[in-house]
């Protein structure tokens, strides 16, 4: 048992075990007032149970044996002859023994105070199941040598322990670190003024008013709802021991029942008493555990937000009601949360229109949104915003929509100053490159026959790599150009047969390096597209020697020209490159669009590249408003494909 307040060294746990046990049984046996005879009110073996329950196994045959001594003891100091005393002793230490052992093994122990099953479980093993044991060997014992019959001593040792292990554990077992942290933030006063309130109107409703165990409860349950638990536990102990006293004081006389059922219709309402405050405490513990659990998270999920500048939104519709976290109120300088149909005069015109189509699309098609806006509310400065948003479709035309926003605008001003470092980059770099390879091709055109074969393969060298640099620049500067929205587009109908063809007459000494074939089936009708013809070129030439750099040799690379979904809504030109060779990686296929992404990023790559040829792809098909995706699987190999908006021929 963690973090248990009983756990001492191990003399100071034998001398507690020992006079522990004992003052526990002569109270027990006071409160009974039957010296001689079994207690009514047995509350040592919960301390003994206790006790064992906060030491490992291996140490239990020294707490055993103090237990067993302070057994005996206790009887011999209430009048028992020793050898009497003793046959107490058995009873008591196999109903612990076996208690302890039980309860381990079970596991519940350490959820007592936090579940009413777990509750229902220990006190089910340690007060209803294990007393059975404990009553059947100790009645068979001392009826040997009693005035009682051994029905009698069976029922009263029974119910005495099943009482005692049903106030006094639970108290025992809660007697931590924790849950005494709880009660001193509760207050010492208000401890006291409950647990006083709750023994003064037992003891009233007890020796003045009928029907008393009614009122009793009043003030328990009281306890359980405003009180931590230990405290609930520590009243129904002492409302247990204001019970017992009045008992033994002659001041609470039970109900006139036959003698020998007498302490059964006396006891059972005692245990239902005390046990339903027991119960509602852990129910209600479970609860407050379940909210203290839920603020922390909510906690954490604030503090990431902030850390990632995150924010959470939610709309209900057509309630209108909106709820936003702190990190959100924060990034759009708005104390009050309101929905996004009003925010939409903060946004620059622009965003303004794509939110409010994206907004205008959620309602009917519950379409997702990813947008990245430019939020300028009055009087602030300007910020770029990334929203995500989603809608859930409820019953009876009720919509939730809910999503994140997050504050680029960092970000943002670090890729712009990354974009205008590589732009500057790259135009240097373009005239001495234009320069070196003009150079080049001069000397190679007029002096390379008279050079020797070793400065001839120098000058090849040379003006190869000279060219694919110069391809490079081109390339960064392009995509630099796609980002900032630069890069003119001229769509017009085209005819995407001939745009094939070109390709494939452009780039057959590609296939040849390869080792591959292209392979084309014009469709029987000619079909047109809108697109630039020299931006069709350069997505098909990247899709083409991609396909051919990657096929098996000796393959062929299948094109295709055909129209998707014709004679729908969404009808379009599709053209698809198709290799066999290896499946792309399942872990690179999210980011196989991403510039300078390549599968094989390492110097010795047996298939050389720059990783922007599909980058740059995507962004001239998404310029000229079609789509561009890919599937891949081994059987069927690895299939590139873009879409382009059909035009009339």
């Amino acid at each position: 048992m963690r973090g248990s307040a009983l756990r001492l060294a191990r003399p100071a746990a034998a001398l507690l075990a020992c006079g522990g046990y004992a003052l526990l049984a002569v109270l027990s046996m006071q409160l009974s007032a039957q010296p001689s005879s079994v207690a009514g009110f047995w509350f040592a073996n919960a301390l003994a149970v206790a006790l064992l329950l906060a030491y490992p196994q291996r140490e239990w045959w020294l707490l055993l044996a103090a237990i067993a001594l302070g057994n005996a003891l206790s009887n011999a100091v209430m009048g028992s002859g020793w050898l009497r005393a003793l046959q107490f002793v058995p009873g008591n230490l196999l109903e612990v023994l076996c208690a302890a052992w039980l309860l381990r093994r079970s596991g519940k122990v350490e959820e007592l105070w936090s579940s009413p099953l777990a509750m229902l479980a220990v006190l089910a093993v340690a007060a209803l199941l294990l007393p059975l044991l404990g009553a059947t060997v100790g009645a068979a014992v001392l009826s040997l040598n009693a005035t009682l019959g051994y029905d009698e001593l069976w029922l009263r040792w029974y119910l005495g322990d099943a009482l005692g292990m049903i106030t006094l554990l639970p108290l025992l077992l809660g007697f931590n670190r924790i849950q005494l942290e709880r009660l001193q933030r509760f207050g010492v006063l208000e401890c006291a003024s409950l647990c006083l309130l709750s023994v003064a109107v037992a003891v009233l409703a007890l020796s003045q008013l009928p029907f008393p165990f009614a009122f009793v409860l009043l003030p328990l349950l009281l306890c359980a709802m405003l009180a931590p638990v230990l405290l609930t536990a520590l009243a129904v102990w002492l409302v247990t021991l204001s019970m017992a006293l009045l008992l033994a004081l002659g001041e609470f006389v039970p109900p006139p029942i036959t003698t020998h059922w007498q302490n059964l219709w006396l006891f059972l309402p005692m245990i239902a008493l005390v046990l339903a405050p027991l119960l509602l405490a852990c129910a209600l513990e479970q609860g407050r555990q379940r909210e203290r659990a839920l603020a922390h998270q909510g906690m954490l999920l604030e503090e990431a937000g902030s850390l990632a500048s995150l924010g959470a939104w939610e709309q209900q519709w057509p309630s209108g009601e909106v709820y936003w976290s702190a990190q959100l109120s924060h990034i759009l300088a708005l104390k009050t949360p309101c929905s996004w149909e009003s925010l939409l005069p903060s946004f620059a015109l622009s965003s303004r229109q794509l939110l409010a189509r994206a907004l205008q699309k959620a309602s009917v098609s519950g379409a997702p949104w990813e947008l990245e806006l430019e939020y300028c509310p009055a009087g602030q400065a300007r910020r770029i915003v990334q929203v995500l948003g989603r809608v859930e479709s409820r019953g009876t035309g009720q919509q939730r929509w809910w999503g994140v926003v997050r504050d680029i605008t960092a970000q943002k001003e670090l890729d712009q100053l990354k974009s205008q470092f590589v732009a500057t980059v790259s135009h240097e770099l373009r005239t001495p490159l234009t320069a070196m390879r003009g150079a080049l091709d001069l000397l190679e055109h007029t002096q390379g026959e008279q050079l020797p074969e070793a400065g001839r393969n120098l000058l090849e060298i040379a003006s190869r790599n000279t060219k694919r640099l110069g391809e490079l620049v081109n390339l960064i500067l392009d995509l630099e150009k796609l980002r900032a929205g630069r890069l003119e587009v001229q769509v017009e109908p085209m005819d995407m047969a001939a745009a094939i063809a070109e390709s494939l007459s452009n780039l057959q000494p590609y296939a040849q390096k390869y080792q591959v074939r292209f392979a084309f089936t014009p469709p029987q009708a000619p079909l047109y597209a809108l697109g630039d013809q020299l931006r069709v070129q350069q997505v098909l030439s990247n899709l083409m020697s991609n396909a051919a750099k990657f096929a098996s040799t000796d393959s062929e690379v299948e094109l295709s020209l055909s129209v998707h979904q014709p004679g729908t809504q969404d009808e379009c030109v599709q053209v698809a490159v198709r290799n066999q060779g290896e499946p792309i990686a399942q872990a690179f296929r999210e980011h196989i669009f991403q510039p300078f992404r390549q599968a094989d990023g390492s110097d010795v790559r047996q298939r050389q590249g720059t990783g922007l040829g599909l980058s740059i792809s995507r962004a001239l098909v998404e310029a000229m408003h079609g789509e561009i995706g890919f599937s891949s699987d081994a059987e069927h190999g690895t299939c590139f494909w873009f879409r382009l908006l059909p035009a009339q021929s």
